[in-house]
């Protein structure tokens, strides 16, 4: 099955606050809550596309130096262990990541076109992170890049023409999602997907990330078949 399910992992510095303690250990939290689902809709293939929200280009401006550093070396950490763990390829486990990434400290960079490289040809479950993104800068950003590489015209002529608007997608090759799951209470887009989510069903959960459970996932995929 091809599902594609997406996430926007809010609430990680409320569960510091409500739990007291550090904001490292709600984010290191966090990306514990992601491995975990990951791993278990690998193994049982229910989602094959998993997308998460790690870092908006709001995120970016507004965050202290400190916090960004802080979340850079817990990327740099995780994308290493992905690559590096046999269990990457043994389930097939692809890593893309989308965004603007050339805003991105250079170590960074490199460790995710290290394990996007080493992972391009895992198949089975396909894990998008969303880093330094923008669902409203998504066109501009594919439709610049596209543009400095094969020109102006023939892509301009393209989308005027309407005759295939994945041209202006960061992951032109994967279904829109069928559902957003948004953790924490907010009920907002956040500019997340913008130019995927017309079609998707939108839940709004009130536990923070690292509260949520797989059972809670599965009882959204149970309604949003039901409602089909």
């Amino acid at each position: 099955m091809d599902l594609h399910v997406a996430f926007i992992p809010d609430g990680n510095r409320r569960w510091a606050l409500k739990n007291k303690v550090p904001l490292q250990e709600a984010y290191e939290a966090g990306i514990s809550k992601i491995r975990e689902i990951v791993e278990h809709y690998a193994t049982t293939r229910r989602i094959r596309y998993l997308t998460f929200y790690v870092l908006s280009l709001e995120n970016i401006k507004n965050r202290s130096r400190v916090e960004l550093e802080v979340l850079y070396k817990l990327l740099i950490r995780e994308l290493r262990k992905v690559r590096e763990d046999p269990k990457t390829y043994d389930k097939g486990v692809r890593i893309r990541v989308i965004g603007v990434r050339e805003i991105l400290p250079q170590e960074v960079k490199q460790e995710i076109e290290l394990t996007e490289k080493a992972t391009e040809y895992n198949t089975n479950c396909i894990v998008n992170l969303a880093v330094a993104y923008g669902g409203v800068a998504e066109p501009v950003h594919v439709l610049l890049n596209r543009t400095r590489q094969y020109g102006k015209l023939p892509v301009i002529e393209e989308l005027l023409a309407c005759r295939d608007l994945s041209i202006v997608r960061y992951m032109p090759d994967t279904p829109p999602p069928a559902v957003v799951i948004r953790t924490g209470g907010e009920m907002r887009i956040s500019n997340f997907l913008i130019p995927y989510i017309v079609g998707a069903r939108l839940v709004f959960l009130k536990k923070y990330w690292p509260e949520i459970t797989i059972e809670d996932i599965e009882k959204v995929l149970t309604e949003v078949v039901k409602a089909q």
